[in-house]
C-alpha cells in the first residue's frame, strides 16, 4: 500500500503517521510492502521511518506541477490541513497523481447546529453563515466536503470524510485541556464551574489516529463520511472527576457560575449550557473495530507529556 500524507507532523497527523509506522514494521514482518510520503512545508520535524518527504507549501501549485511527486500513483491520500474551498481540487489537479481513496480530515462541526438531534453521518450539515474565525472554519469544512465529493467522482477514486469530534492528548495546540494542566502548575487550582449543564464529547488523539488508520483502504468506508466519536457523553463534573483521579498533585477547584464566567469573559474549552451543546452518533467507525480510552487515561497520558 502506498499513502501520501498532506501534513503529518502536526498533533493528530502526527499520531497518525506514527501508527502508520507501526503498522509498515508489522507488514515487513509479513512481508508485505508499505510506503509512507509526507507532504508539506517542513517547519516541523517528522517522524522518523517515513519513506519520502516533499517540502512544500499545498498552495504553490507551480511547486507542486514540478515536484517528484508529479504523475504518481497512491493507495490513499489523507488530508489533514485542508481548510479552505479549492485546497482539495487544487492540490489534485496541482499534483497530477492518480489515487483510489482520499481522505478528509473533517470534523463534527459541519453538522448543523442547535438541532436537538443525535447527529449521524447522515445529518444535516451547517448551512448558515455564522461571523468570525469559527465560521469561516466550518464554513470552509462544509465547503470542502462537498469539493472532496465531486473530485473523487472526477478521478474516479473513492472519498472518506471524517469527522472527529474535540480532540485531546498529547501534542495539542488547542487550548483546551493544556489550561488546566497550566493551572495546575502554575496556581495548583483549577477553574470549576459548578452549574454548568452543558455536555461533550471528547475522542483521544491516538483513538483518532487509529480511527483514520482502520478507514485507509477500507470498503466500509468508501465514499462516505465517518463521525469519530464514542459513546459516552461528558459533562463538566465528569471531566474534573477524571482530571482529579489522572492527575498525581493535589490540586484546587475554583468554584464560579456561568454568569461569573461569561461577565469575566473566561473562555473555557466546552459547551457551558445545554443549549449550546451538541450529541453525535459514532457507530459507523466502532462497527469498523475501533475502541476508546477512558477519559481518565486520555487525562493521565497528556498530563504526563506536559510535565515530562
Amino acid at each position: 500500500m502506498r499513502l501520501l500524507v498532506i501534513g503529518g507532523t502536526y498533533f493528530l497527523g502526527r499520531a497518525f503517521v506514527r501508527r502508520l509506522l507501526a503498522e509498515k514494521q508489522r507488514r515487513i514482518q509479513d512481508g508485505e510492502e508499505m510506503e509512507i510520503v509526507l507532504l508539506n512545508r517542513g517547519s516541523v520535524s517528522h517522524p522518523e521511518g517515513i519513506d519520502e518527504l516533499i517540502r512544500l507549501d499545498r498552495h504553490d501549485r507551480a511547486g507542486l506541477s514540478e515536484s517528484r511527486l508529479h504523475g504518481q500513483s497512491f493507495d490513499v491520500i489523507v488530508d489533514f490541513c485542508a481548510y479552505e474551498e479549492g485546497d482539495i481540487e487544487g492540490l489534485v489537479d496541482s499534483l497530477g497523481v492518480c489515487f483510489r481513496q482520499y481522505i478528509f480530515i473533517s470534523t463534527c462541526d459541519v453538522y448543523r447546529r442547535f438541532t436537538g438531534e443525535v447527529m449521524d453521518e447522515e445529518g444535516e450539515l451547517e448551512e448558515r453563515i455564522y461571523p468570525g474565525k469559527e465560521g469561516d472554519y466550518i464554513r470552509g469544512k462544509v465547503r470542502l466536503e462537498a469539493e472532496l465529493k465531486r473530485v473523487c467522482e472526477e478521478a474516479g477514486a473513492h472519498f472518506s470524510s471524517v469527522r472527529p469530534v474535540i480532540i485531546y492528548g498529547p501534542g495539542n495546540y488547542a487550548p483546551r485541556e493544556g489550561i488546566y494542566y497550566n493551572w495546575i502548575k502554575k496556581a495548583g487550582q483549577v477553574l470549576e464551574p459548578f452549574d454548568a449543564d452543558g455536555h461533550f464529547q471528547l475522542v483521544y488523539v491516538d483513538d483518532a489516529a487509529e480511527a483514520i488508520r482502520l478507514i485507509c483502504n477500507n470498503e466500509k468506508a468508501r465514499d462516505a463520511a465517518i463521525n469519530v466519536c464514542g459513546p459516552q457523553i461528558y459533562t463538566w463534573a465528569d471531566f474534573h472527576r477524571a482530571l482529579k483521579k489522572a492527575v498525581p498533585v493535589r490540586f484546587e477547584s475554583v468554584y464560579m457560575t456561568v454568569n461569573e464566567i461569561a461577565e469575566k469573559h473566561i473562555g473555557l474549552p466546552f459547551p457551558l449550557t445545554k443549549q449550546e451543546s451538541e450529541q453525535y452518533s459514532g457507530e459507523r467507525i466502532t462497527a469498523m473495530g475501533l475502541s476508546y480510552r477512558s477519559l481518565e487515561e486520555g487525562l493521565k497520558s497528556g498530563y504526563d507529556a506536559f510535565t515530562g
